[in-house]
């Protein structure tokens, strides 16, 4: 799916602890962040689409599966279509990014977990740009938890 692009970063440890880096993430579409916590494992937070806006996702304590699909038609969706699973976790040095034109969705793996997102819309432009969609439209969350992703 080229609408999803992996920022991969690095991790050092030594006797004076952990420095995580991302390097090659840059903040020039960066208009605001937020944090989400998920102390509970069986919620599915999503589907959150839009069609202007540019999300990243990074987790920073836990684990986290991500889901994206690419919505073709926004009043009728294909349900059918897609969608690519990443798993992120804390001990992971990731950013993902999630193109305009897409939907997203995500369940904790791990009881709370905190995912850090960053968005490239004012909180004002992403108002009339977020449309809801049913959690279990694109990924049938039970199969995932059987599959131990």
């Amino acid at each position: 799916m080229k609408a999803v692009e992996i920022i991969t970063g690095g991790i050092f440890t030594d006797h004076r602890g952990k420095l995580t880096s991302l390097n090659d993430f840059r903040f020039d579409e960066v208009k605001r962040v937020y944090f989400l916590t998920h102390p509970d494992t069986s919620v599915v937070r999503g589907w959150n689409g839009h069609k202007r806006e540019k999300k990243f996702f990074c987790c920073v304590k836990g684990a986290f599966a991500l889901a994206v699909t690419e919505i073709a038609d926004w009043e009728k969706p294909d349900a059918a279509a897609p969608a690519q699973i990443i798993n992120l976790n804390e001990n992971t040095s990731q950013i993902v990014c999630v193109s305009p034109g897409c939907a997203n969705a995500m369940k904790a793996l791990e009881p709370d977990s905190v995912m850090m997102v960053f968005s490239s819309n004012t909180l004002e432009d992403a108002a009339g740009d977020n449309y809801k969609f049913a959690a279990d439209l694109w990924v049938d969350w039970e199969k995932l938890e059987a599959l131990d992703i």
